[in-house]
């Protein structure tokens, strides 16, 4: 469920999918156009309570030394997800999500720059 309205969000900014021309994705491809952004999500259950709670994490790479790149496609993202309320399709919750952090990843090939994000994601299971 977080997954399709991150993607919707995601993908619906024309903006971002400019900056993005390799993507959204959450697979790696090491013959994929760059930049790209990787997504991965850690949510957990909470049985007694309707409000769930998870993460989710940008890692943004791009071909080079271009650290002016990577900062706006960050912020970019920041700007779009940070505690912006969304709703899902099926059951119409909500889902908020909130910027916890980020920074540079230092990377063994010199090819690339990799920069990652954090945000916390609060949501009503249906």
């Amino acid at each position: 469920m977080i997954e399709k309205v991150f993607y919707q969000k995601a993908k619906s900014d024309a903006d971002l999918m400019a900056m993005l021309p390799g993507g959204v994705t959450t697979e790696w491809n090491t013959n994929g156009e760059l930049p790209r952004a990787i997504v991965s999500y850690n949510f957990t259950n909470n049985v007694n309570n309707p409000v769930d709670s998870g993460s989710v994490s940008i890692d943004i790479f791009v071909r080079g030394n271009s650290v002016i790149t990577v900062k706006e496609i960050a912020q970019k993202f920041v700007a779009l997800f940070d505690r912006h309320l969304a709703y899902t399709d099926d059951t119409g919750n909500t889902v908020r999500f909130y910027y916890a952090g980020g920074g540079f990843v230092s990377e063994p090939d010199p090819q690339f720059t990799h920069y990652s994000l954090d945000f916390n994601v609060r949501y009503l299971r249906g």
